[in-house]
């Protein structure tokens, strides 16, 4: 009986070192969901009013036929977002004057949490506050980070779940 339970024991330990190795922890990769740019299965983005950190209310549609929307969902908890966010911040250093909007969907946090860590880490984008994550539920967000890539006549173009790089971000914003 002892020799079963130490061979299983052996085995059990065998399978956790195999899935250490093969299937490493960490972030998962991300997902992407790219539409077609002739498909007709394009979505109109959702649309939403949200506040942002200076208590003006900010509605998606606003955009509708100006700008291309860079619209990211994340938390000042979660670790890839936070590693998204000097690209995040970059990019719209770089597109300031350019047709495109970030719009930082901050999902479930109170003002003065969201405020101060915007403001210690010195960013300058668009943050909204979702703090009952209505907007969140209306692109099906169920983990952080998401990316969602809206062009000029609000449709939704690409979404994508999980950490992106400067690279990645700016590849989809080309396509818009």
């Amino acid at each position: 009986m002892k020799r079963v339970i130490l061979g299983l024991l052996a085995l059990l330990a065998g399978l956790v070192i195999y899935s250490l190795l093969f299937y490493p922890l960490g972030d998962p990769p991300a997902t992407d969901n790219p539409v077609p740019p002739n498909s007709s299965k394009i979505d109109l983005a959702p649309d939403f009013s949200l506040t942002d950190l200076d208590g003006n209310t900010v509605n998606l549609s606003d955009y509708r036929g100006q700008k291309n929307v860079y619209l990211n969902f994340w938390a000042s908890w979660c670790g890839p977002c936070k590693q998204e966010m000097p690209d995040i911040e970059a990019i719209h250093r770089e597109y300031a004057d350019k047709d495109l909007v970030i719009l930082a969907v901050n999902v479930g946090e109170n003002q003065n949490v969201v405020g101060k860590y915007i403001d210690n880490n010195g960013f300058s984008f668009s943050v909204l506050l979702d703090p009952d994550m209505k907007a969140s539920r209306l692109y099906k967000v169920n983990s952080i980070p998401v990316s969602v890539f809206i062009d000029k006549e609000g449709k939704i173009r690409a979404q994508r779940v999980g950490l992106l790089t400067k690279d990645q971000m700016l590849s989809y914003i080309e396509k818009l």
